[in-house]
């Protein structure tokens, strides 16, 4: 009679087979009998494997090949109605990005509509910075875990070329997502693209598609000169800001400067009442006195490239020398090529030349001195647009008073640069209208040369260097035109050609 014998065991209880009397087969191996009182020691048998395959994930559901084309996913995803709901459809950013590069490997990127291009690129381009514009802000970016926000510049600047290619058609929140992911391509920090105010701009826009093929950080600086001007054009605070950051980033980044960038450096300073702020005059001016110490705060690259640059044309007449001067306009260039310097700087040419390099050298040094007032200044500063920019805006209404000369201290010059580059810029302004004199030119006459003369009397060591004024046209100061001869050949700092 069997007996059940309950017994607590520390390991798991193993259920045999009832005792049979079933032959052994013949290659069974013997196991010797257990001694009395060993300790047996059972093995489990081993766990069956289940076959039963691992979760597979929402991602390969939706990347696999028996999956809805991906193209699909991604109309739904990017839907007017889904983007307006309140509990979208979401997924994870690499996810979505890897159904469009599924969309793109199978060619189907046709299936996209050009909303939804601009759907994705804004929820990529939000997702990429801390403070997008809300006019182009992706409201799926509510529904996105932030945990996952990145920089995803190189895919945002593929999704625009992308929808360029298929639809031909690009919106300003593409252009300005565009340019947001150049920036960060030429490492420009603290750049605040203009993100426009609701009225479009088809100058603008042209000027930012251009960079669909523009590499931001190693092309020439003129490249950037048509969006310089475009975002000029505007007149807006927030375009300008953008162009003034722009033209600091290049002028900071190489030492030469082509003449369409100059011209634009002009273009700002001479609308500075309008639209400049105190700030942006600042950085204009830090950008001046970094320039005032070439090459020394300049990198190593831009060193090179500076160095790099073909020599300027040999000077085998002295009239061909670069510091030969026949015209104020020819003194304001000395100046220019201080700060913006064409080669490295030589001490060459005749007595006179060199004297001129000096007078161009140590005025500079002096214009723009940082110990100096920022209103000082900046008044040179505009002084020296004057003098060069070719705009046909400007007139002699844009001038700051010269009563400002003899308020900045004691020592005057009769080369003041300041009446160089007034004379500079009527000698531009009265070779455009030599038939047809401007009637405010002739009382401007008076006081400059009334300036000129107190400075002269009052300065007995006067500068050498020689102005020539040669395109003044008679303007009926019989008088004055001879009191100016005699006043040149008294103190022998002014030779006229009139």
């Amino acid at each position: 009679m069997l007996r059940c014998c309950l017994l607590r065991l520390p390991g798991p209880c193993l259920v045999h087979r009832p005792f049979s009397h079933a032959m052994r087969p013949d290659n069974a191996r013997e196991t010797p009998p257990l001694a009395v009182g060993a300790m047996t020691h059972v093995t489990p048998p081993a766990t069956p494997q289940c076959s039963i395959p691992p979760p597979v994930s929402v991602e390969q559901q939706l990347i696999s090949p028996a999956a809805v084309p991906a193209a699909r996913v991604l109309r739904r995803i990017f839907s007017k109605s889904n983007l307006a709901c309140k509990n979208p459809e979401a997924y994870s950013l690499r996810t979505i990005r890897k159904l469009y590069l599924c969309a793109h490997a199978q060619g189907m990127l046709d299936d996209l509509s050009g909303p939804q291009f601009s759907a994705i690129i804004s929820l990529f381009g939000t997702l990429s910075v801390p403070d997008p514009p809300s006019q182009f802000t992706s409201p799926l970016s509510w529904h996105m875990n932030k945990k996952e926000s990145r920089a995803w510049w190189g895919f945002v600047f593929q999704l625009v070329r992308d929808k360029k290619r298929v639809t031909g058609i690009l919106k300003d929140g593409d252009l300005y997502w565009l340019m947001r992911a150049k920036a960060s391509e030429s490492s420009h920090v603290g750049l605040n693209i203009y993100s426009g105010d609701g009225a479009s701009s088809p100058r603008l826009a042209a000027a930012r598609e251009r960079y669909l093929n523009l590499e931001a950080n190693t092309v020439s600086a003129d490249d950037h000169v048509p969006y310089l001007k475009a975002l000029l054009s505007l007149n807006k605070h927030g375009a300008t800001t953008e162009a003034v950051a722009w033209l600091c980033h290049l002028m900071k980044r190489d030492i030469y400067c082509p003449p369409g960038l100059l011209n634009v450096l002009w273009d700002v300073v001479l609308s500075a009442d309008r639209v400049l702020s105190e700030d942006l005059k600042e950085r204009i001016l830090d950008l001046i006195l970094q320039r005032l110490t070439l090459p020394a705060d300049f990198s190593e690259d831009a060193r090179v490239r500076f160095s790099s640059l073909p020599p300027e044309p040999s000077a085998d007449a002295p009239e061909k020398h670069p510091s030969f001067c026949l015209t104020a306009s020819d003194l304001v260039h000395q100046v220019v090529r201080i700060l913006f310097p064409r080669v490295a700087p030589s001490l060459s040419g005749t007595p006179s030349q060199l004297s001129i390099q000096e007078w161009a050298y140590s005025g500079t040094q002096r214009m723009f001195s940082p110990s100096a007032r920022t209103e000082f200044r900046w008044q040179n500063l505009v002084y020296l647009a004057l003098a060069n920019t070719h705009s046909t805006t400007c007139s002699l209404a844009t001038v700051p008073t010269l009563q400002a000369i003899d308020a900045d201290g004691p020592r005057h010059s009769a080369v003041d640069f300041r009446l160089v580059a007034v004379i500079a810029l009527v000698e531009r302004i009265s070779s455009r209208s030599a038939r047809s004199v401007p009637s405010d030119l002739h009382n401007f006459i008076h006081a400059l040369w009334k300036s000129w003369a107190n400075i002269i009397n009052n300065d007995p060591h006067a500068h050498r260097a020689v102005v020539h004024v040669c395109d003044l046209p008679p303007l009926g100061f019989g008088n004055l035109i001879s009191a100016m001869t005699s006043l040149a050949g008294k103190h022998n700092c002014l030779q006229s050609n009139i």
